[in-house]
């Protein structure tokens, strides 16, 4: 009975990272995106205007996109940090 909650509670935890970075940076990224957007006026022949973006939604689209970036960066830092301390000899926290 214990390798089942073993695998269960594993399992759990593959399921949550990849519904994080399956689903959540993408929607991050999409949110960045539409804060970019808010200042976009559609005309009435349907033709999409742009305007100038407003100030919230130019912060919020750089919280977003930074959100990711730093994601990102820790994702790849965290795949080479046995490579990093062999060849540099740098020890990352991580």
């Amino acid at each position: 009975m214990d390798i089942i909650t073993t695998a269960a509670n594993a399992a759990w935890k593959v399921f949550l990272i990849g519904v994080l970075f399956g689903v959540g940076l993408p929607t991050i990224f999409a949110l960045g995106l539409r804060s970019l957007s808010l200042g976009t006026v559609t005309a009435s022949d349907g033709e999409s205007v742009q305007g100038k973006t407003s100030p919230a939604g130019l912060a919020g689209a750089y919280l977003c996109f930074g959100i990711v970036l730093v994601a990102i960066a820790y994702g790849v830092l965290f795949i080479c940090k046995t490579s990093i301390k062999h060849y540099l000899g740098i020890e990352l926290p991580l």
